[in-house]
């Protein structure tokens, strides 16, 4: 099975009305009398576990992830190899990141390009793919006046659970006024800031 790459095992057992059992299907394809279930588009398959595919400078945990030709995952991180030019002079080739609006600038999170089809981009910032990359970026311009960091999430008290908030004006304390969605805990929370 070692070339049916992007795909994850499963074996499916479907009873019948003559008492036999079958191998079934429940998506992807059947090999061997075994199903197997195809990986998301932005995912492959290594040891049949899932992993998102990654650009150079995105996070990896295989080299399999690291789309882009003669790049391979080095210290959790995709890297890109040492080539030579037609001179015969060594050159270091590397993919940057570039936005589509020259004027724009590309957010970067502990100095890697942030790959907005996992994490959200930032205020002033918006999601673009980038071809050099071979991932989604985010694209925009800082800006002083906002805050960056993780905001206080107010908890509900004597828990570790965030407390829910639906509408805007419902945050009614002092330092957590803010109701905004939260990719960290999957829903709206009341925050200090409004990136939490």
């Amino acid at each position: 099975m070692g070339n049916m790459r992007g795909i994850e095992e499963i074996s499916v057992v479907i009873p019948s009305r003559t008492g036999t059992t079958h191998m079934g299907l429940v998506g992807g394809a059947l090999a061997n009398g075994t199903a197997f279930r195809a990986c998301a588009a932005n995912e492959i398959s290594v040891s049949n576990t899932c992993y998102p595919i990654a650009g150079v400078g995105g996070p990896c945990v295989n080299s399999a992830q690291c789309q882009l030709s003669n790049a391979y995952c080095r210290n959790g991180l995709c890297a890109s190899n040492i080539q030579y030019d037609n001179r015969e002079s060594l050159q270091v080739y590397t993919c940057s990141a570039i936005c589509k609006r020259p004027n724009q600038q590309v957010e970067r999170e502990s100095g890697v390009v942030k790959n907005c089809m996992y994490h959200p981009c930032s205020v002033g910032f918006g999601c673009e793919y980038s071809n050099a990359m071979g991932q989604y970026i985010c694209c925009g311009n800082y800006d002083a006046n906002n805050d960056y960091s993780y905001g206080k999430v107010r908890m509900y008290p004597g828990t570790t659970s965030p407390l829910q908030c639906f509408k805007e004006d419902q945050c009614l304390w002092v330092d957590t006024p803010n109701c905004v969605y939260s990719y960290r805990y999957g829903q709206k929370v009341c925050c200090s800031t409004f990136n939490c």
